[in-house]
């Protein structure tokens, strides 16, 4: 199979910045009802901004990763999901991956919501081996250069250790 038709059957596309392989595919990712949508009326037309003085950064369309290294129990577990609920909220797209203990934490049910409305969740295949935890269909399991190609192609990366 090649790289990229891997990149769209296991991640939903290529985390590849300015990667041109492969034909992308539109995924439609459904929200929970809480989450609001921006739609363009709700932004002030470029002249109001000047106008204004106020200088508008949107998040929305950006990448963010998120790398967790601790188990559910350590408060920076907590730290994670909150970070990439709201990342999410913004409409940021969020990667995150679990490694070393943080491959406990994959069938954790705050993760599983996360995932289900539309987070790419991922966890070390090693790290799940050397803790006997099996591979399932909760997470993309993988090595360090999915990581490492995530860290590439994402516009800000945080860790949590």
């Amino acid at each position: 199979m090649p790289h990229h038709d891997a990149c769209w059957e296991r991640a939903g596309g290529c985390l590849i910045r300015g990667c041109e392989g492969g034909e992308k595919q539109s995924t439609s990712i459904q929200l929970p009802p809480d989450v609001p949508i921006a739609t363009p009326t709700d932004e002030p037309a470029p002249e109001e901004e000047a106008s204004q003085g106020i200088e508008i950064d949107t998040l929305a369309g950006k990448k963010l990763g998120v790398l967790l290294s601790v188990g559910p129990e350590h408060p920076n577990f907590a730290h994670s999901i909150r970070l990439a609920g709201t990342a999410m909220e913004a409409q940021l797209e969020v990667f995150f991956y679990c490694l070393d203990d943080g491959v406990t934490a994959v069938d954790h049910p705050e993760l599983q919501t996360m995932r289900a409305a539309g987070m790419r969740l991922f966890a070390c295949a090693y790290g799940a081996q050397r803790r006997k935890i099996p591979p399932n269909e909760n997470a993309i399991y993988g090595g360090l250069t999915m990581l490492s190609d995530m860290v590439y192609a994402t516009d800000r990366f945080v860790s949590f250790n």
